[in-house]
């Protein structure tokens, strides 16, 4: 039985001893308090353990051996009792009334399934904040929230949605099933394409979550933080097997456009993971879809020297993430 009005918040934990504590202190410090806070530690080697145990009986705690975000988040929906769901990852935070100002958009729209809010990146020090998504700053649409009325075309031009700035209701969350386990990168995006399907999403032009994934990724070392993940990327075709059955003809543009952007991060992700090969291959296939931003003019150049000149991408974006590593660049 799901109570009304009420708010299950997932945090999978992965090694995230030094900032799981400022998203778990978020939502306690929320106006509209949640329901439950679940924790599912996805395998950790570090003492995330030890840093969660203050909290007590305010988080329910869950654990299984590491097998990604999505097969973490799976398992905190079937703990969920909350009328509504949200994701926040263990490296992220959101604002005090984020959950107040979420639940009421969605209490009021019937027709949508999830609402997102605008977003705030700190990155690395040196590096400037991120306000997103790129419309927010420049007030195209006004001051209120508002539902999307073609979400496929709108996400497609404006990438409005990173993860912990959603609530969905789980009525839906239910309907789409599970997240697809097999997916250790861009399981998100494939979740919120599938919930598109279901009904209307809306916006809240306000920044109501934080991310700094990128900055505990500095302190925690860069390369190991992503190697894994990298090493584990899908094929965009694994990532699009459930869309493939659900998108409508009308949506087909807009999608693509958000499956160009999964195409170029697997690409990188392949190239990073040394191969260089399949990822050449993704370049190819979906070259008309690609955004056209300096990675993919980058990528699509080497592309052109076949092997050689992805091996040398390799290299250089290799050597550029160990400089990271050693804080030579930012």
């Amino acid at each position: 039985m799901k109570i009304e009005n009420s708010v299950s918040v997932i945090i999978p934990m992965y090694n995230c001893e030094s900032s799981v504590h400022f998203s778990i202190d978020s939502i306690l410090e929320q106006t509209l308090s949640a329901y439950e806070i679940i924790l599912v530690n996805d395998g950790s080697t570090d003492d995330t353990i030890a840093a969660i145990a203050k909290y007590g009986d305010s988080v329910i705690y869950t654990e299984q051996e590491n097998l990604g975000p999505a097969t973490a988040r799976n398992k905190g929906i079937g703990l969920a009792k909350g009328e509504y769901i949200m994701f926040l990852d263990a490296d992220d935070y959101v604002l005090p009334d984020f959950l107040e100002k979420t639940v009421d958009f969605l209490s009021s729209h019937p027709e949508c399934v999830a609402v997102s809010t605008a977003q705030k990146i700190i990155r690395p020090e040196g590096q400037p904040e991120s306000i997103l998504p790129g419309f927010f700053s420049k007030n195209t649409f006004g001051d209120s929230p508002f539902v999307i009325d073609d979400f496929y075309s709108f996400w497609g031009e404006h990438d409005h949605i990173l993860t912990g700035s959603v609530l969905m209701k789980s009525s839906a969350v239910n309907e789409v099933g599970s997240q697809l386990e097999n997916l250790r990168v861009s399981e998100d995006l494939e979740f919120w394409a599938m919930l598109g399907t279901l009904g209307k999403w809306g916006f809240v032009p306000e920044v109501l979550w934080v991310g700094t994934s990128e900055m505990h990724a500095v302190k925690t070392g860069w390369t190991s933080h992503f190697k894994k993940r990298r090493s584990l990327c899908p094929l965009v075709e694994d990532w699009e097997v459930r869309l493939k059955k659900s998108i409508r003809p009308e949506d087909e543009a807009g999608f693509k456009v958000v499956r160009g952007r999964v195409a170029l991060g697997f690409a990188f992700y392949h190239l990073l993971a040394g191969k260089t090969k399949l990822s050449r291959s993704i370049l190819r296939n979906y070259s008309n879809e690609l955004p056209k931003n300096k990675l993919s003019k980058v990528l699509a150049a080497c592309s052109k020297f076949g092997f050689i000149g992805m091996w040398c991408a390799s290299i250089l974006f290799r050597t550029r993430d160990h400089l990271k590593d050693l804080n030579i660049i930012k």
